[in-house]
């Protein structure tokens, strides 16, 4: 849903801006460049959605963990001193940093099979 949202706000503002009376004074008629934008930008977003649906639920997820810790220990370690929990910014910026791991990584399974065709469904 995330990526559906940030790729239709791209093609909103990309579809302004085409209509703006600044870009008709530069490229003129561009109704068919309007189509081939929107035609593009749906077949982005399919693609980003299947590129990044796994990663971005990742770091969705990163962000409970400590309430799934907390939740996990009060029922199996009562007897565990309680812990504090970590700062809002703390998990945010750990949440990004396994973002951009997982982006590299999957980056790097891309080259991988576009190098080795046949080993692509195991790297993946």
């Amino acid at each position: 849903m995330l990526l559906v949202t940030a790729c239709l706000l791209v093609i909103f503002g990309v579809n302004q801006l085409l209509s703006s009376a600044l870009m008709a004074d530069l490229i003129g008629d561009q109704s068919w460049l309007g189509s081939l934008v929107n035609i593009g930008g749906v077949l982005f977003t399919i693609a980003l959605s299947v590129w990044l649906m796994v990663q971005l639920a990742s770091a969705i997820i990163t962000l409970f963990f400590d309430e799934v810790a907390q939740a996990v220990e009060e029922r199996y370690y009562p007897y565990l001193l309680k812990q504090t929990a970590a700062k809002l910014q703390d998990q945010i910026l750990v949440s990004i940093n396994f973002l951009g791991l997982l982006i590299l990584v999957n980056i790097g399974a891309l080259i991988l099979s576009l190098i080795l065709p046949f080993l692509a469904p195991v790297v993946f």
